[in-house]
């Protein structure tokens, strides 16, 4: 009897450990760089799916080789308007912060999606498709590496 309560006991622990694990926890990173005519933007995508299913995003955008005259006389107003088109804000499940670079003259924008918490009214605010949440690991994987970006 002792043995076979051991024996129980083992097999609880190793079920236990085994199966409480993120296990079913996908991460997908992707970056690339797009060049525009008056700039670049290079950005940082990590993605995470449980059972196939997208819950986080967390996206890190930097904005730099700003080519405008005089960048340096100019840099107070184009961060302003960087920061009026990307203000910072914090709802539930939705996160974005941005930092600027005084002396590189780069702009960067964080995002955090928590696509299991955040309210549909905000995914419209924020203009967020429900159709992205419902695209898997390899959709989104494909639509990536087709936008040129490299994912791993």
């Amino acid at each position: 009897m002792k043995k076979f309560l051991f024996f129980v006991l083992c097999l609880f622990t190793i079920v236990f450990i085994s199966g409480c694990g993120n296990n079913n926890i996908k991460v997908l990173r992707c970056s690339g760089t797009n060049r525009g005519n008056n700039m670049s933007a290079q950005g940082e995508y990590v993605y995470k799916f449980k059972n196939d299913k997208l819950i986080k995003l967390n996206a890190i955008v930097t904005f730099k080789d700003i080519t405008v005259d005089n960048l340096s006389s100019v840099w107070d107003s184009v961060k302003a308007q960087f920061n009026e088109q990307n203000y910072p804000t914090e709802e539930k499940g939705y996160k974005r912060t941005t930092k600027a670079d005084d002396k590189n003259y780069t702009f960067t924008v964080i995002l955090d999606i928590d696509y299991e918490k955040i309210s549909k009214e905000s995914m419209k605010k924020f203009e967020i498709s429900e159709d992205t949440t419902k695209k898997t690991y390899e959709e989104i994987k494909k639509e990536s590496i087709e936008s040129s970006m490299t994912c791993k």
